[in-house]
């Protein structure tokens, strides 16, 4: 389901979760300047839920490419997180792909995979993702 900026707090203990205290809250921080920034840095939230319980989300941002030719608008997706009892089930996989959907409807040219976190922790994921990219002119 979409996340609406209103409450975007409900995603904090996933990250936290995640991604441990120390780097959970440096993520939160994160995805609440992008959230409340001004210019609507964070284009869209999308969240997993099981047995009513939300147990994953993405986000996709907004970026700008700087290409020889011009500045180019692109969709930025990360931070994913998804809680530990829930890894290596699916949901990561099921979020990038919905939110890849939601780049696509957006007309961003290209889909960037931004790291923040343990890199190393959905690799699968990350590699899924970029095999999904379509040529340029398609997400």
């Amino acid at each position: 389901r979409k996340v609406q900026p209103s409450e975007v707090s409900i995603l904090y203990p996933v990250t936290l979760d995640a991604f441990g205290e120390e780097e959970g809250s440096q993520i939160n921080g994160l995805i609440g300047d992008l959230v409340h920034h001004p210019a609507g840095a964070a284009g869209a939230l999308i969240a997993a839920e099981a047995d009513g319980q939300l147990v994953g989300y993405v986000m996709l941002s907004e970026g700008i490419l700087d290409t020889p030719a011009s500045l180019l608008k692109i969709g930025v997706l990360g931070p994913l997180a998804v809680l530990k009892s829930h890894q290596r089930q699916g949901v990561g996989r099921a979020l990038v792909g919905r939110l890849l959907s939601e780049a696509e409807a957006r007309k961003y040219p290209l889909a960037a995979i931004a790291a923040a976190g343990h890199v190393g922790v959905t690799p699968d994921v990350a590699l899924a993702a970029l095999a999904a990219l379509r040529p340029p002119g398609k997400v």
